[in-house]
């Protein structure tokens, strides 16, 4: 389980092409939900989430992103889907 990180969040732009992948990235996601973090998923089509794929340089997705309490991103993934415990890492705790 992942402690309380004070306002960290996962954002994820996109998602995985392939069926086994996209339940994989499911389950990620639930478990990561479940664990108390914020999930924000952005629509990577939209001029908000283009606008925003520019922001944090974003070139191609699925991507995710954990980001501390004021914006700032503490790690990224890009085409690739991380573990969980990559996830856990990036919030600064161990799985």
């Amino acid at each position: 389980r992942l402690a309380d990180d004070g306002g960290m969040k996962l954002l994820v732009f996109g998602q995985p092409t392939s069926y086994v992948d996209q339940k994989a990235f499911a389950r990620m996601i639930e478990k990561v939900e479940l664990s108390g973090k914020v999930v924000e998923e952005v629509d990577s089509l939209s001029r908000d989430g283009i606008a925003r794929m520019e922001a944090y340089d974003i070139v191609s997705t699925p991507a995710l992103l954990v980001l501390n309490d004021d914006g700032a991103v503490i790690s990224t993934w890009q085409h690739a889907l991380p573990s969980y415990e990559e996830i856990g890492h990036a919030f600064g705790v161990f799985t």
